[in-house]
């Protein structure tokens, strides 16, 4: 998760650029309003919704935003109301474990702050065919700018079938020049505020 040591290696430059990356969005994000986060979640939720119901998808994978993510609150509420099984992240250690959520879910403050189902038991990944990923950036090509956890990229590199993978993020956060690594794992879409982009 942190790269440690001061052997200089060719890694280095490109983890450091996406470091100054993070570190550039959380700003500009945490500029904004509690009322623009909502509008912006809102508006992907009514973007995300067609598509899960065109795809007559069963069980999502989803998450619990961060308070200066888009929040995912309305996709959330929709997905309960269309009687879609949702499964949320819970962090294990390095590890990210799916346990299923409805808006009766008992929830507490986990790891990094994100929200986390209290009880229930995990659930396989194998088990959706679309997973809502949170990002901070999307490239042209699909590359993903996560929180630099690697949560994500090392729970779908153990799947031998890939679900439809869907980031949401803001509009200006789109189409930007991130730095990809052997192992993170592009996306198929990203969804913003403007509509969802297809990665050909």
């Amino acid at each position: 998760m942190r790269h440690d040591g001061c052997v200089a290696t060719n890694e280095e430059p490109e983890s450091y650029s996406k470091s100054e990356m993070r570190g550039q969005i959380r700003k500009r994000r945490a500029g904004l309003s509690a009322a623009d986060r909502l509008a912006t979640g809102e508006l992907i939720a009514g973007h995300i919704m067609p598509i899960v119901l065109e795809r007559g998808s069963s069980c999502v994978a989803c998450y619990f935003s961060l308070p200066t993510e888009p929040t995912t609150d309305p996709l959330l509420q929709l997905l309960w109301a269309a009687d879609i099984e949702v499964l949320t992240p819970r962090v294990r250690g390095t590890a990210l474990e799916w346990v299923r959520s409805d808006s009766a879910s008992k929830c507490t403050s986990g790891s990094f702050g994100v929200r986390e189902v209290i009880g229930g038991e995990p659930v396989p990944l194998t088990a959706v065919d679309l997973v809502i990923m949170p990002a901070l950036a999307v490239s042209a090509t699909g590359a993903r700018l996560g929180q630099g956890g690697g949560f994500y990229d090392r729970a779908l590199a153990q799947l031998e079938s890939m679900p439809l993978l869907i980031a949401m993020l803001f509009a200006h956060e789109d189409g930007v020049d991130v730095p990809a690594e052997s192992h993170d794992v592009a996306v198929d879409a990203v969804a913003t505020e403007q509509g969802v982009r297809w990665i050909m």
